[in-house]
């Protein structure tokens, strides 16, 4: 339930601290008097639109907080979000600054918007001015259904759900692919194509770098040839009076033989122009054996440049590299394969969707027959609530479109119902729909009976109506007064009313008032003292209302007769 509430700057409150008792609580004013500004400040804080309009004039920001009794739904809900709660309450709050800001916060922690949202939604159910106008909405009387029979509804409903997005996407996926099917062929054909001018070369990593090099040496084999000789000649001599490097160096070493015993120098370099010959030698050798491997093979060469032009050719299309060519080949494997697949399950795509449709029509048919079986107890509840708020003559029923085969079926992803509550106000009448029959006052006592129903449904600690009386007077007023005073057993009420009768079966009442000051209009909330309360009730009375000149709230007779015709909440 709802303890307290804090406001600060909304509309034409200053601020307020209002406590809240248990039981039925009833809120009355004069109309303008700032009554719908309580409920807009409680439907602030658990998460609802804000306007920046809310904020009075000329403050910075606006404020609402509520100290709620933690019940066992938000109680698990906060566990969930790691949200401490201590001593079994839990306090919401929100800010709007004139700025655009909008601050939220659950037992002073910083939430979401949508985290408020969630928790309140627990805690209080909340029955605005305008609400009962979705009793005339027939595309929303199969959610009055769903909401009663949730739990029975719940896990078919998800499978309905799940089987039209598979069905739905199975339908969406084959009409694009057969949209796209010449599409595909002309990329698959090119890809083919493109595949068969690769793998006629067969690129091989490395090979580039390898004919390149051959090509050198076949272009240039007479130079190389030349070259080498020449090298030959210079260091093994060519004519034969013509000495080379490598005789001059053994003739240098035998010059030192005779003096390398004078001194460790000369033999030192003796041995550095042998070893130097021996190098030489070795050189010479190495220089003959490149001479007499050097290819010339005019053919050889034509291969090897036929070969790398086939290379540039597949890296101008393909890649500024053989690896990116072969990696453009994997790729285009890769992309045919996946063509394949797609093209096998278009192939079975209609049939697929025969299967997915079939699902989906027999997870349909499943929650239609659940709906059927929880509107006949809908209907029961309703009726018996109805009977108890003044109705019982009235006859009302929950009618479904016939089913239909699975070809001529509508579906959603709340399945393939269509449902519409009709109803009778007279013996005799057939039912009709309710936006053709019903009054405000029957709308506002059929409401009722289902937000009656829904304290069974979802245990909600605090239910909040907003002049649920609308277009009710009389001894029905009488009626639906004593209805809410049974509704707040276990369970905190409060009632925006116009209604006396209302009123009067009320556990405590608070009265909303407008007044000037220093130039400004500002709305307070008190307390009723009993002998205010019984003044409050009886300028409240039709009797009294009738016309403002009958309006004297010291009237001894006026209280008098409300005391009578009125019975106060300690005598229900």
């Amino acid at each position: 339930m709802l303890r307290s509430l804090h406001i600060e700057n909304i509309a034409l409150i200053d601020r307020l601290d209002l406590e809240l008792s248990e039981g039925f609580v009833v809120l009355t004013g004069e109309t303008g008097a700032g009554k719908s500004i309580i409920i807009d400040s409680v439907n602030l804080l658990l998460g609802g639109r804000a306007d920046r309009d809310l904020i009075k004039s000329g403050a910075q920001k606006a404020v609402s907080e509520g100290l709620f009794d933690l019940d066992q739904n938000a109680a698990a809900l906060l566990a969930e979000l790691g949200i401490p709660a201590e001593d079994g309450e839990i306090v919401l709050s929100r800010e709007l600054s004139a700025a655009g800001r909008n601050t939220c916060r659950i037992n002073g922690r910083i939430v979401p918007l949508s985290t408020l949202r969630s928790i309140g939604a627990t805690l209080v159910d909340i029955h605005g001015q305008h609400d009962n106008q979705a009793l005339l909405d027939p595309s929303r009387h199969l959610d009055f259904l769903d909401g009663y029979a949730i739990k029975e509804l719940s896990n078919l409903k998800d499978a309905v759900a799940h089987s039209f997005a598979e069905w739905k996407n199975a339908v969406e996926l084959v009409k694009s692919g057969a949209q796209s099917e010449a599409a595909l062929a002309r990329r698959e054909d090119m890809l083919r194509f493109q595949l068969e001018e690769i793998n006629a070369v067969s690129p091989v990593l490395g090979e580039e770098e390898e004919l390149i090099e051959e090509s050198a040496l076949l272009s240039r084999a007479e130079e190389i040839k030349s070259s080498l000789s020449q090298a030959v000649a210079l260091l093994n001599g060519g004519d034969e009076d013509e000495q080379g490097a490598l005789s001059l160096l053994q003739l240098a070493a035998e010059r030192l033989g005779p003096i390398a015993g004078i001194s460790k120098k000369y033999s030192e370099t003796m041995e550095r122009l042998n070893e130097a010959s021996y190098v030489v030698e070795d050189a010479a050798c190495e220089l003959r054996s490149f001479r007499e491997d050097t290819p010339e093979d005019r053919y050889r060469l034509e291969e090897v440049n036929s070969r790398l032009d086939k290379l540039y050719q597949l890296k101008r299309k393909y890649g500024s590299t053989l690896e990116e060519v072969i990696k453009y080949r994997k790729n285009a494997e890769k992309e045919l394969l996946d063509m394949e697949d797609k093209r096998a399950f278009l192939e079975k795509g209609e049939a697929e969707i025969k299967r997915l449709k079939k699902q989906l029509y027999a997870n349909c048919k499943a929650l239609s027959e659940a709906r059927r079986a929880a509107a006949k107890k809908l209907e029961s509840a309703v009726l018996f609530e109805m009977a108890q708020l003044g109705m019982e003559k009235a006859s009302f029923v929950i009618k479904f479109d016939e089913l239909t085969g699975i070809e001529s079926a509508h579906f959603s992803e709340n399945g393939m119902d269509s449902a519409e509550m009709l109803l009778s106000t007279n013996p005799g009448e057939p039912v009709r729909p309710l936006q053709k029959v019903a009054s405000g006052g029957e709308l506002s006592r059929i409401m009722l009976a289902f937000k009656s129903i829904e304290c069974g449904v979802f245990d909600r600690s605090c239910m909040i109506f907003d002049e649920i009386d609308a277009g009710i007077s009389g001894r029905i007023s009488t009626v639906v007064g004593q209805k809410m005073r049974n509704l707040s057993n276990g369970r905190q009420v409060i009632c925006v009313t116009h209604s006396a009768q209302i009123a009067a079966m009320a556990n405590s009442h608070l009265l909303i008032e407008k007044s000037e000051k220093n130039g400004r209009t500002a709305t307070t909330v008190r307390a009723l003292l009993l002998e205010e309360r019984e003044i409050e009730l009886a300028e409240r009375s039709p009797e009294n209302r009738q016309s403002p000149t009958q309006k004297n709230c010291s009237n001894p007779h006026i209280v008098n007769r409300c005391q009578h015709k009125f019975r106060r909440p300690s005598e229900n």
